[in-house]
């Protein structure tokens, strides 16, 4: 029998205990009740009173010092990850045999992903509906980190301020090889700054109990040393298509 696999990307987001307990909700009840028809038929062929023996869940948290496995985020007493917290899977299957198997991703440095696999194509057609009500709970924990991961934004953000120079060069009638000449070194900036940003805004955050988190300082550090430069780098090129307009 043919298995579909399908993968929803899922919005950028902060993972908070809270947004964990909200999907745990959302799979262990909210899936069985999607999928009431298909359960049925199974409890009354394993003569089973309850669908609760045809479901099984966990989750699985990484930290620096590795993985363990817990039966639901409950059983976490902190109510914040750790600062060394690195990743969260939640794993949902469900059916005897497996009619559908779910799997929600947050991953440091990674994009938030819900992956679903099934064997069932009356179950494939429940998985868009699925998917959406997954999102829609990730959402209400959403950010805008996206928009630093846009690659159309990306490539804005790299051409915008050599094309703001060049357009005001062109207005004061600079000659235009001198103009398009001094531009790499500002395009170089403008692309490490557009490069910086994902990194200090990751897609996927925890919330942490409070630290120094001196890699985040690192990157406010070569954040404000880029602007830096790039302020500096612009000041010069327009005092110099001054100087050059003027005396010629």
């Amino acid at each position: 029998m043919e298995t579909h696999l399908l993968e929803y990307p899922l919005p950028s987001c902060m993972v908070s205990k809270g947004l964990i307990v909200k999907l745990e909700n959302y799979l262990l009840m909210q899936i069985p009740s999607l999928l009431k028809k298909e359960l049925s038929g199974m409890m009354e062929v394993l003569d089973l009173k309850s669908p609760a023996s045809l479901k099984r869940y966990g989750i699985t948290l990484l930290d620096r010092t590795g993985g363990r496995e817990l039966e639901s985020i409950t059983a976490l007493s902190d109510k914040t990850f750790s600062p060394s917290f690195r990743g969260v899977t939640l794993n949902f299957k469900i059916g005897r045999p497996e009619i559908l198997a779910i799997t929600v991703i947050f991953s440091a440095g990674g994009r938030p992903v819900l992956e679903i696999s099934t064997m069932s194509r009356q179950v494939l057609k429940d998985c868009p509906r699925i998917a959406a009500g997954v999102k829609g709970i990730v959402r209400s924990w959403g950010n805008r980190h996206w928009i630093f991961h846009s690659r159309p934004v990306q490539a804005l953000l790299a051409l915008a301020i050599p094309a703001a120079v060049v357009g005001y060069g062109w207005l004061k009638g600079a000659d235009p090889f001198f103009l398009f000449s001094t531009q790499g070194w500002l395009f170089l900036l403008a692309g490490t700054l557009s490069l910086t940003l994902p990194r200090l805004f990751p897609l996927v955050s925890f919330q942490t109990r409070r630290r120094v988190d001196f890699r985040k300082l690192a990157f406010l550090g070569l954040l404000a040393l880029n602007l830096a430069a790039i302020s500096g780098y612009v000041g010069l090129l327009v005092v110099e298509l001054d100087r050059i307009v003027c005396r010629g």
